[in-house]
């Protein structure tokens, strides 16, 4: 079980940790794509950079280094950078020497004045750049199943990964066959 901080039911983020020794970001737990990234300390003429907590990879034991540009776009604008390979932790899961990014520029004023160092893709790796494996592909899960309880503004909220918390539902589970992954 991990807390979400919920920013006025608009935002909602949650700690990763990337390197060793870890270095921490909060990210949003996004189930419309699926590329994790965080601001790079290579990031040196984008606002968001300077607002956010960014991943110095000169300062991790296990970092090794991709290179290989990327853009991705959102509806509320994009991000532009390089992938590296690091081990990445989120919600006590680990994925070693997994690929993300490290992003240099963003548009978009949300990536601004957001809450947030970076996103973590839960959708399909389908839809990830170039097919790679997610992170819950990469944490070597047998059940990738997540759910979320997301309170409103001054409630609790969290994630639970794998599965469900039945602490936090009342009634029976309804499953359904996932007809695309998109």
């Amino acid at each position: 079980i991990l807390p979400i901080k919920d920013y006025m039911d608009t935002q909602y983020v949650a700690e990763v940790t990337i390197g060793s020794p870890p270095q921490s970001f909060q990210v949003v737990p996004d189930t419309g794509s699926s590329d994790v990234w965080v601001y790079s300390s290579d990031c040196y003429f984008s606002a968001a950079c300077w607002l956010h907590s960014y991943y110095k990879h000169g300062k991790s034991d296990t970092y090794e280094k991709n290179g290989k540009a990327f853009e991705l776009r959102y509806g509320s604008g994009g991000a532009k950078g390089h992938w590296s390979n690091d081990g990445v932790s989120f919600a006590g899961l680990e994925a070693g020497n997994f690929r993300f990014g490290e992003v240099t520029s963003v548009s978009g004023l949300s990536f601004i004045f957001g809450h947030l160092d970076g996103i973590l893709g839960l959708a399909f790796d389908k839809i990830s750049t170039d097919n790679y494996p997610v992170f819950f592909e990469a944490a070597d899960l047998e059940d990738r199943s997540f759910s979320f309880l997301l309170g409103h503004v001054d409630q609790e909220s969290y994630l639970v990964a794998p599965g469900v918390d039945e602490d936090f539902f009342e009634g029976d589970l309804q499953y359904h066959d996932v007809i695309e992954e998109k």
